[in-house]
């Protein structure tokens, strides 16, 4: 029988900004701005990204395909500021502080909008986007 898992050691003393979620995987965003006592209503300096579940298609953008049962950093954004992500079954989508998209997964109908249908399992700038004013 499953019995759930508890996270909170992993986030302990942390503030959780954002949670995404799909039927198969997770993503949690957290506000690593030092000293900051609360992150309502203004966005992070800097953001850490952490995934868990299902990962065959490369959606946890993790630089694997292995499933992950408890969550991981996602150390390709490490440099980034991410204040969201949404997802599809199969792939993930990040939108930094300052507007760029990054995304990761499954890509057989083009869905990570990178031009092609080549499946990710890291995130990938979205290029054609990246002059692009993105507003949330």
């Amino acid at each position: 029988m499953y019995q759930p898992q508890y996270w909170f050691l992993i986030f302990k003393n942390k503030w959780v900004l954002y949670v995404a979620w799909s039927y198969y995987h997770t993503i949690i965003i957290t506000d690593e701005t030092p000293e900051n006592p609360s992150p309502l209503n203004k966005k992070p300096e800097k953001s850490i990204v952490y995934s868990v579940g299902r990962n065959d298609s490369g959606q946890l953008g993790l630089e694997h395909n292995n499933h992950e049962l408890f969550p991981k950093v996602i150390t390709s954004l490490s440099s980034k500021t991410i204040i969201k992500a949404a997802w599809g079954l199969h792939h993930s989508v990040f939108l930094t502080n300052d507007g760029q998209i990054y995304s990761t997964g499954f890509n057989d109908n083009g869905q990570l909008g990178l031009g092609d249908k080549v499946l990710r399992n890291v995130p990938t700038l979205i290029e054609s986007l990246s002059e692009e004013k993105i507003v949330i």
